[in-house]
């Protein structure tokens, strides 16, 4: 069975008029599974959806504000729609079909109250709630912020504005009202390609050695700073449907962050991060750009957030230790043969999402 949700009555057909995940045409939207139907009942002014099927196969749904569940869905009606039988619909991701061309009607559920609806979901064991209280603090204010910044840089529909500022105002951080750099989406065919520069900086290394069947790792301080140029291109043709950030100061691009969720394990892999001048990275823009593709990891559904780094960039792995990252694998030749003779060896790291 194929469900749709809304709020809208009487339709009769299935308008393809959003836009696809996975092909970026517009699609009519279906689901086999009809507590993400009852989901979808909400109006465009709250449309804030945080919610993804996890390991055990269920959907799990996750407050990020107190009564977030009772506040968007509480004595609001739905319509929860079914298409005719000889409709094809294509699947793209989990539960989740598609159709490029409108679709008709089938038939038509009437849900007197969303909000009692989920619940009784939830009884059913078909959906896992995850309540605000039960959210660790330093991730309620991590996810706060993440919404405050996008805020502040404009990234967000303007018909949620309202909507964040009335429930996550209280909540989030606040910061300098002096910075003139602002967070901003890439548009990828303007970007895509574009050449970079920055220059790493380093006093420390990190020492990676082969041990008795195992390796240790130590920080090392330089006897001669280290100096490492970086040249490299934005959104690389590999990269998935990727999400991408700019930081600007006016008109001029000083930083960026892109991303993208690999399907196939459901990591989010962070591909880039950069501020390309050093007195720019002790701004915090670096903690913004990160924030902003955080939020997108987040929202995805990806079960961790991963990227790479190199052992001589402490300044960088003290940055994404500072946000939650660790250590979780090295490649002492990823880059050269040479790498721990030159402190150049390929570091991951990754933070946990849920």
């Amino acid at each position: 069975m194929f469900y749709h949700g809304t709020i809208l009555e009487g339709l009769t057909e299935i308008k393809a008029n959003a836009k696809s995940h996975a092909t970026g045409e517009k699609v009519a939207y279906f689901t086999t599974d009809r507590c993400y139907a009852l989901i979808c009942c909400r109006s465009q002014a709250e449309n804030f959806v945080t919610m993804g099927i996890r390991e055990d196969g269920k959907q799990h749904y996750f407050e990020r504000f107190p009564d977030q569940l009772e506040t968007i869905y509480s004595g609001k009606q739905g319509y929860i729609y079914s298409p005719k039988a000889e409709v094809e619909l294509t699947n793209t991701k989990d539960h989740t079909w598609e159709c490029e061309t409108d679709v008709p009607v089938g038939k038509c559920e009437y849900v007197e109250d969303v909000y009692k609806a989920i619940l009784e979901e939830e009884k059913k064991g078909n959906v896992v709630i995850h309540r605000y209280p039960e959210l660790p603090p330093e991730e309620q204010k991590a996810h706060a912020n993440a919404i405050r910044d996008a805020v502040l840089s404009g990234i967000v529909n303007p018909c949620m504005g309202p909507f964040y500022k009335k429930y996550f105002a209280s909540l989030w951080d606040e910061i300098a009202s002096d910075s003139t750099v602002a967070i901003k989406p890439l548009d990828y065919d303007t970007y895509q390609g574009k050449s970079y520069h920055a220059e790493i900086r380093s006093n420390q290394y990190l020492a990676i050695e082969p041990k008795e069947g195992a390796f240790t790792m130590e920080w090392v301080t330089c006897e001669k700073e280290l100096v490492m140029p970086l040249d490299d291109d934005m959104l690389s043709d590999w990269l998935e449907n990727p999400a991408a950030y700019g930081a600007f100061d006016g008109e001029e691009l000083v930083g960026f962050v892109e991303g993208f969720l690999e399907e196939w394990n459901n990591r989010y892999r962070i591909t880039n991060i950069c501020v390309f001048d050093e007195k720019t990275r002790q701004s915090g823009v670096g903690t913004r750009l990160l924030q902003a593709i955080m939020n997108d990891a987040v929202v995805s559904g990806a079960r961790m957030a991963v990227l790479e780094t190199q052992s001589f960039n402490f300044k960088a792995i003290r940055f994404y230790k500072k946000h939650g990252f660790e250590i979780i694998g090295f490649d002492r030749y990823a880059y050269a043969n040479n790498g721990p003779e030159e402190h150049n060896m390929l570091i991951y790291m990754g933070k946990k999402l849920r």
